[in-house]
């Protein structure tokens, strides 16, 4: 049995690198979620060797020209024509830098960007199985890491997940970051090491110089080191350096942030900046739109460009089914039969999850601006899977769960093949 779950893992990781490939040279340049305008960003740290203004910079005609797009009156274009990213952390723009230093502003050059997202999601796949042998070290049965493992997986073979972290994003260096951190945490807590929670504070801070977001991981790190210090297992020191990491790392950007818009981010005027084009009636936010925004996040397993699908009613009747088993079952089967440690889990594998939704759900309502996008639950989705592969367990022997996996890697598959060439819509 465990020679089977191996080819099956075999034929994921290899539909991985397929649709990665295809996605690096066959996705239109550029792809609807923002790409153009994180490139501009990439460019710009690559020939310029400074960041980006928000409100100053622009993106010329001959970056609009290699996606083959009209570019239309320059003065026409709005945020379009801005390079309306600039507010981001800079580290995975500096970390590509080189290649647009390199290679200018070429086709070749998205082409080479694309290919380093792929690399990023292999790395984040390694780090899932790193991952998915930790949190299942307890298990008796030798076949549990990999069958959770192939769970794990079914999450990379997606097309949102595959499409979302191979065109050029920072979302693309977010994914193995945030796995790095969690595995760091959990190495930290379950050897009483102070040099990985040291190391895992330096995660945290990198992770947060790629996306905000990864902020959801500090109560994570902040509850290791507290229990390790409670315990007595890890000295001061190493607890205030880990924490302390993050905030030191972050400081000359923030101070950056002071100096150019005199704020700690930028955030507040890319809102004033996107929020016409976003919400251009001026509509409030409220508990109405929950059913709306469940539908949206239901259909996160396909990229936005392949939303076109969901107009067609069996599309949406196998949104809503897979929603409803990867959403809703897990955490029922949870309530009945706990996973073995089942408060560790929660909090390494869920929590993150949970404190992610609710930091969107919070922009929206008590900001009154959407960011409420399924991409941006792609770097905790992994860990999510491998939480339910333990809550699976308690139902189910290893080879169920990789059945079960090899189900779901089957259905990625057929969809992809059902959408790689179909209408995609690219504005």
């Amino acid at each position: 049995m465990r020679h089977a779950v191996r080819i099956l893992i075999a034929v994921q990781l290899a539909v991985v690198v397929v649709a990665a490939a295809w996605t690096v040279a066959r996705f239109p340049v550029w792809a609807l979620t923002d790409e153009l305008p994180h490139f501009q960003y990439v460019l710009t740290v690559g020939q310029d060797a400074r960041l980006p203004v928000l409100g100053e910079d622009r993106i010329p005609p001959e970056t609009f020209a290699l996606g083959r797009q009209p570019m239309g009156d320059p003065a026409a274009l709005g945020l379009r024509g801005e390079s309306y990213e600039a507010f981001q952390p800079p580290l995975y723009y500096v970390v590509l830098a080189p290649v647009t230093a390199a290679g200018g502003e070429r086709l070749a050059t998205v082409r080479v960007l694309r290919a380093v997202g792929a690399g990023f999601l292999l790395l984040a796949a390694w780090l899932a199985w790193l991952l998915a042998r930790r949190v299942t070290a307890d298990d008796e049965d030798g076949e549990a890491p990999l069958a959770a493992y192939a769970l794990a997986l079914t999450v990379f073979v997606l097309p949102a997940v595959v499409v979302r972290n191979v065109t050029i994003a920072n979302t693309a260096l977010a994914l193995p970051f945030a796995l790095l951190v969690t595995l760091l945490c959990w190495d930290a807590l379950e050897r009483r090491d102070a040099r990985r929670l040291v190391l895992a504070g330096v995660a945290l801070g990198f992770a947060m110089l790629t996306r905000l977001e990864l902020a959801v991981l500090a109560p994570l790190l902040a509850g290791v080191a507290w229990s390790l210090w409670r315990r007595g297992d890890v000295r001061p020191g190493p607890v205030v350096a880990a924490l302390a990491a993050p905030v030191v790392l972050l400081a000359p950007w923030l101070a950056w942030n002071l100096h150019e818009y005199g704020a700690l981010t930028a955030s507040g005027l890319a809102k004033d900046m996107q929020e016409p084009v976003l919400n251009p009636t001026g509509r409030t936010y409220g508990l109405g739109d929950l059913d709306d925004i469940a539908r949206r996040i239901a259909g996160g397993f396909l990229p936005e460009e392949w939303w076109v699908h969901y107009l067609s009613g069996g599309w949406r009747a196998a949104r809503d089914v897979v929603a409803v088993l990867a959403v809703v079952v897990a955490p029922i089967l949870a309530i009945v039969r706990p996973p073995v440690r089942a408060a560790r889990a929660v909090a390494f594998l869920v929590m993150p999850l949970v404190l992610t939704l609710a930091g969107l759900l919070f922009v929206l309502f008590a900001g009154q601006f959407d960011l409420l996008q399924p991409r941006y639950l792609h770097p905790v989705l992994p860990a999510y899977a491998l939480f339910v592969a333990l809550v699976l367990r308690r139902w189910l022997a290893p080879r169920g769960i990789a059945l079960i996996a090899g189900v779901v890697t089957l259905g990625a598959v057929a969809v992809w093949l059902a959408v790689a060439e179909g209408p995609t819509y690219v504005g």
